[in-house]
């Protein structure tokens, strides 16, 4: 009989207890949402889950499954270790064989981060596509890259035909419209086109009240989600669409060597991250992690504008980006100010996930001009002595005001 009861049950809030729930490193660290850490909920959740459910295809990874399709309204699910993995399974399932083209944005993950992995995985070759507005593309972006072929233009041997429109929703903390995904949907199905919805961050679109987890599903033929960017669990990815569509996946990722022998102690852990972080049953009702996040980015990015300062492009859900070049503060001085207040910035973006919501006060409290939390609150900074920075009077003043906060 196999043993389902976890040994850390009954030893955990002992283990752990209130020393877990105490700042830690995530707090400070905005490089992104990607830091954030399990909360004592996902523990516990990890001590009640079974073992062996990898092998009998049963237990919690079935029942999370199960549960992410219900969430989406999509046929099925398989539960994998990345959004990297599920993206170019996800391509793999939906072209077979190349030639093959996937039509993207042309700063989305999927090209610029998976390490080159759809050349060596799928074969496919990448089409992508600039957006005019700047920040999504558009039907109109689309159709000026794609290569459609048909009865009445059959593909010749110098074509690479569009097989597969791959959307990242959001993209950089911009959301895609839904009625653009619609729109591009309708044109993909109306060629024999597949839509592969990247829904790493797509939490942030759906707390932002851009649309329901569903409603984007239904404009597209698979979607992913992430478990680790912004939700709170250490590690996992799912990757949904109709039944002979997740078949295929389950084989490809099988032969990928995706399996997991004991994958329940994971899939518990990213329900309760997003049953307590995403709280799908009270989307529109209270704040969830997600929103909160957004908020403080709000305040972050008007604070810095209400500075002189300006953004590239427009704060929609948990990311600011600051135009530092625009008034001569460069990157790195940036980046190294604010690791000598002790907070860690990756570039000029600023990423809020909800681990810094508690803690993120407090610390600034104790004196230390820790820039991310000086400009998410000004009036705290009021009594601090000026830099000689034109337009950015207030910020803390670090070495002439060039090592201040991304």
């Amino acid at each position: 009989m196999t043993n389902d009861k976890n040994p850390l049950q009954d030893i955990l809030p002992e283990m752990l207890g209130a020393a877990w729930q105490q700042p830690n490193q995530s707090a400070y660290d905005f490089r992104s949402d990607t830091v954030t850490t399990p909360t004592l909920q996902i523990f516990r959740a990890i001590a009640l889950a079974s073992f062996n459910d990898g092998w009998t295809g049963g237990g919690d990874t079935k029942a999370f499954e199960e549960y992410t399709s219900q969430l989406l309204g999509m046929q099925s699910t398989i539960f994998m270790v990345s959004t990297t993995l599920a993206n170019q399974v996800a391509i793999w399932a939906h072209i077979g064989t190349a030639p093959a083209g996937v039509i993207c944005d042309c700063r989305s993950h999927f090209l610029h981060m998976e390490g080159g992995s759809i050349a060596m995985v799928s074969g496919a070759l990448p089409q992508p596509v600039t957006p005019s507005n700047g920040l999504y593309i558009t039907l109109e972006d689309i159709k000026r890259r794609i290569v459609l072929v048909d009865e009445s233009k059959p593909a010749s041997e110098t074509d690479c035909p569009t097989r597969v429109i791959h959307l990242e929703v959001p993209l950089g903390g911009n959301i895609m419209p839904l009625e653009e995904v619609k729109r591009i949907k309708r044109f993909a199905t109306e060629n024999g086109v597949k839509v592969n919805i990247d829904g790493a961050r797509l939490w942030d679109a759906v707390s932002a009240a851009a649309g329901s987890l569903s409603d984007y599903a239904a404009a597209a033929d698979s979607v992913n989600l992430s478990m680790s960017k912004g939700i709170g669990a250490p590690v996992g990815s799912t990757l949904s669409g109709d039944s002979g569509f997740v078949l295929r996946a389950k084989s490809i990722h099988k032969s990928m060597g995706g399996s997991m022998r004991q994958p329940g102690l994971l899939a518990a852990s990213a329900r309760e991250a997003i049953e307590s972080t995403f709280q799908p049953q009270q989307i529109g009702k209270v704040k969830n992690g997600f929103s909160r996040s957004h908020e403080q980015a709000r305040r972050l990015a008007e604070h810095w504008i209400g500075l002189g300062g300006s953004l590239l492009v427009p704060q929609e859900t948990n990311m600011v980006w600051l135009d530092l070049a625009s008034i001569g503060i460069r990157e790195a001085d940036w980046i190294a100010g604010a690791r000598e207040d002790g907070i860690l910035l990756h570039s000029c973006r600023i990423v809020t996930h909800f681990p810094c919501m508690q803690d993120v006060y407090q610390y600034r409290r104790n004196g230390r001009t820790a820039t991310v939390k000086s400009l998410a609150s000004p009036e705290s900074f009021q009594s601090q002595s000026m830099d000689n920075t034109p337009g950015l009077k207030s910020i803390s003043p670090v070495s002439n005001g060039v090592k201040t906060l991304p």
